[in-house]
């Protein structure tokens, strides 16, 4: 939250340092969740036009994976995100096929539903 908060406020330079802050705590705690918020907060509203951001989004989902292992379909999920979110559309549909691979039931449901998003076809 404070990340969002600090891009709203157009204090970008605090927001990457607190991000980078964050993600080297996570990474060092192996706190996937952790990293998850981070990557998420850097491809909100205010930062989907600041390239940096959404590179630094990426390299949070991409610890997250390597954190939560391959097959949790959440980590997976937000990787897609945030690899659409840089405009890898390939991607996010790559990463986006191993999420509902890796879920079942419900989140399955969830997850083929928020993927749909990624298809070329879908504007």
């Amino acid at each position: 939250p404070r990340i969002g908060a600090l891009l709203k406020a157009k204090r970008t330079d605090d927001a990457k340092t607190l991000a980078e802050q964050l993600i080297a705590k996570a990474e060092k705690t192996s706190d996937d969740r952790l990293l998850t918020t981070v990557s998420m907060a850097l491809r909100g509203p205010e930062a989907k036009d600041n390239k940096e951001l959404l590179a630094m989004s990426l390299k949070a989902a991409e610890a997250g994976v390597k954190i939560a292992g391959d097959k949790d379909p959440l980590a997976l999920y937000f990787l897609a995100e945030a690899h659409f979110a840089n405009g890898d559309k390939a991607k996010a549909q790559e990463y986006g096929a191993k999420a509902v691979a890796a879920a079942d039931g419900t989140i399955k449901m969830q997850l083929e539903r928020l993927i749909q998003k990624f298809d070329d076809k879908k504007e």
